[in-house]
C-alpha cells in the first residue's frame, strides 16, 4: 500500500511516499509528479523517503524519469532522508548519477538554491 503526502515550503514540493513503492502502485506518484511539473515552469521537488519501506526498480524508474523531466523545464529534483535498505538500492543502481540526495530535509533548501 502508498500513500503520498505533498506540501510546499517556500516554492518547493516535498512528496512524501509512505508504504510501498512498486508497480502496482506506480501511476499515483506518476500522477501528483505530473501534476507538479505541468503546473510549474522550473519545478523545484524533494522527495522524502523516510518513511518508505520498500521501492522496487520501478519504483526507482518512476524517479529516474521524472528528475530527467523536471530537469527538461530547468528544474531541480532531489532525494531526501533515505533509509538505509533504499540507500543502497540508490548506491548500488548508480541513481545518484541521475538524482542528488541530501541525508537532511533541512538540507533541501542548500541543495535545490545553490
Amino acid at each position: 500500500m502508498l500513500k503520498i503526502t505533498e506540501t510546499v515550503k517556500e516554492g518547493i514540493h516535498f512528496v512524501r511516499p509512505e508504504g510501498t513503492l512498486d508497480y502496482s502502485n506506480k501511476d499515483q506518484l506518476r500522477s501528483l509528479l505530473d501534476k507538479i511539473i505541468e503546473g510549474e515552469n522550473e519545478p523545484k521537488i524533494a522527495v522524502d523517503l523516510q518513511v518508505l519501506e520498500y521501492m522496487s526498480s520501478v519504483g526507482w524508474g518512476v524517479l529516474v524519469d521524472y528528475a530527467i523531466k523536471t530537469k527538461e523545464k530547468k528544474g531541480v529534483m532531489i532525494l531526501a532522508r533515505m533509509n538505509d535498505r533504499i540507500g543502497r538500492l540508490y548506491d548500488l543502481m548508480g541513481i545518484k548519477v541521475r538524482i542528488e540526495h541530501c541525508s537532511e530535509i533541512n538540507d533541501v533548501m542548500l541543495h535545490i538554491f545553490r
